[in-house]
């Protein structure tokens, strides 16, 4: 009698040729690599992620920065190491993703890769006048609380302005990834 097929991972997307499946969805979760947005469907949201990181390293490899160190590919594989309670549940980690040292360390190289990119192409794109800084910090008063009262503006100007920027620049990003994604080849295979 046959014996049922035993199902090793799916493809859940196709990104310009790159596939995306079950285990790198899961790896990148279980690892850190990507952080949930609390969506319900854990699976989908990282697949999400994993799409865009695909289409900007693509972008990435047709501009590339300088290559990172691998000093700072260590320091990152040792904090994700670290993260684990034991070397075993890290072990564990890796064997279930499907993932090994090497390609952990190849998707942190990519990973330091995409930010110095990114930093390199939005960094100063989010211009900031001293009329918007002044306007965010009122309208987000709340986040400036110590002690029952609302700090001065000089004491929380710098805070407001690393804010908005920060705001600023994920709004560009996810704007030119949208541009990104509508340029591209890109097959999703996952259902919920």
């Amino acid at each position: 009698m046959a014996q049922p097929a035993e199902i090793i991972d799916r493809v859940l997307a196709v990104v310009e040729g790159e596939v995306i499946t079950l285990s790198d969805s899961r790896g990148a979760v279980e690892l850190g690599l990507i952080t949930p947005n609390g969506e319900a469907d854990v699976i989908a949201d990282a697949l999400e992620q994993l799409i865009n990181r695909q289409l900007i390293l693509i972008e990435v490899e047709r501009y590339p920065p300088p290559p990172p160190n691998s000093a700072a590919v260590s320091l990152r594989f040792e904090r994700i190491r670290e993260s684990f309670t034991t070397p075993e549940a890290f072990a564990h980690a890796l064997d279930v993703s499907g993932i090994s040292e090497q390609r952990l360390r190849d998707l942190l190289r990519d990973d330091i890769r995409i930010q110095a990119y990114l930093d390199q192409r939005f960094g100063s794109a989010a211009q900031l006048t001293e009329d918007e800084v002044a306007r965010y910090s009122r309208e987000n008063r709340e986040d400036f609380i110590q002690e029952g009262e609302v700090r001065a503006y000089a004491e929380v100007q710098e805070v407001s302005r690393g804010q908005l920027l920060s705001e600023r620049r994920r709004s560009l990003i996810s704007e030119w990834t949208v541009g990104l994604r509508s340029r591209a080849n890109v097959e999703i295979y996952y259902q919920p």
